[in-house]
């Protein structure tokens, strides 16, 4: 919901004070990872609050044969195996001094899905602070599922070079359990320009 992709049907309801709501399906994809799936959100925007709850249900989970067209692998069959459903709640705020944003999603899942991608939650917390052309930023996540990122500390500055460009600047510190919650420091340097 609120994303393209393939194979995507999506109604979103008039703005009423502030709130409207999207309803959307997933249909069956030619490509692995394109599961058929639904999904809500509910979304709120007025003055300096913004917040939505999004729940998303993949209903036949990820069992299926595949064959290999040139070069690309095609879906010759999909079998239901369970089901796998995120609620994610997110929220930002706007003090004027600095913007505030934290979310929390929970993942449920049933049948064999649930042995090949176990039931997690998580949380972040963020906030940006505008100085003159500079916004500096810093946030923290933390997800339970033990196979991938656990705990994400990250800082960075964003530079307004003009209305339409960017310069970026980011520093995380990760911790992963695949890697024995050994810590690693990643650097990311772009530009963004609006066109």
């Amino acid at each position: 919901l609120g994303a393209s992709g393939d194979n995507i049907v999506q109604y979103t309801t008039p703005n009423f004070s502030g709130f409207n709501v999207s309803l959307g399906m997933g249909l069956p994809g030619l490509k692995i990872g394109q599961d058929p799936a639904i999904g809500v959100r509910v979304a709120y925007a007025q003055g300096p609050l913004s917040a939505h709850y999004v729940r998303t249900s993949n209903i036949n989970g990820e069992s299926r044969a595949a064959s290999t067209v040139g070069s690309t692998t095609v879906i010759a069959a999909v079998s239901a195996v369970g089901r796998a459903t995120v609620d994610t709640v997110a929220a930002n705020y706007d003090l004027g001094v600095a913007r505030l944003s934290a979310s929390y999603f929970r993942r449920n899942a049933e049948g064999t899905v649930a042995a090949s991608a176990p039931k997690s939650n998580g949380y972040s917390i963020g906030a940006a602070v505008p100085m003159g052309a500079a916004t500096l930023k810093a946030g923290v996540m933390n997800n339970s599922k033990t196979d991938i990122l656990l705990d994400r500390t990250s800082y960075g500055v964003d530079y307004a070079l003009s209305k339409r460009t960017t310069l970026i600047a980011e520093y995380a510190r990760d911790k992963r359990a695949m890697t024995g919650d050994q810590a690693t420091n990643n650097y990311f340097v772009g530009i963004a320009h609006t066109f």
